[in-house]
């Protein structure tokens, strides 16, 4: 018997974005597992990360998934600067949050338990940080259940690791 991993769990809610035909549409770039977003991304993408997954059965621990908008120019007190693009911010956390919520798969329980915005001011971006609580009752040696109801549209291509030899 074995339990899931950080990695399993990153792919789980990879995939059930990566597999939403709205959040695709509305994104703007793409979607990744921790550690894979370019560091220069000028995109609207979406990260998921695991930050803790216990080993006991039921199974219980946390994602993130991180919305990463590029700040609006704007003139703002006769000066120009960077803002939130809050409006995009709202969207695509609402579209995000409703994957989440509206997926149901037998033996996995995916709760939304708090938000926040968060600065990069270096990157002049913002991103919307959505803590993910998880309860999984299946083993990793099980096969993945079935998705029982959501978006079950055409989703993001898997990406090539792109290497430089510069």
């Amino acid at each position: 018997m074995s339990r899931h991993t950080p990695i399993e769990t990153d792919d789980i809610i990879y995939r059930l974005l990566a597999n939403n035909t709205e959040v695709n549409a509305a994104v703007g770039g793409r979607i990744y597992p921790a550690g894979d977003r370019p560091l220069n991304s000028t995109t609207a993408d979406i990260v998921v990360n695991t930050i803790a997954l216990d080993t006991n059965m039921p199974q219980t621990g946390t994602s993130n998934v991180n919305i990463h908008v590029p700040d609006e120019k704007a003139t703002i007190g006769g000066q120009q600067q960077y803002h939130t693009a809050r409006e995009t911010l709202r969207t695509l956390t609402a579209l995000v949050v409703s994957a989440i919520e509206t997926t149901a798969i037998k033996g996995l329980s995916l709760r939304i338990s708090n938000q926040a915005v968060l600065a990069e001011e270096s990157t002049h971006q913002h991103y919307m940080n959505i803590r993910v609580e998880w309860n999984i009752q299946f083993d990793a040696d099980d096969v993945e259940p079935e998705q029982t109801s959501g978006d079950e549209g055409e989703g993001q291509e898997e990406t090539e690791q792109e290497t430089s030899t510069e």
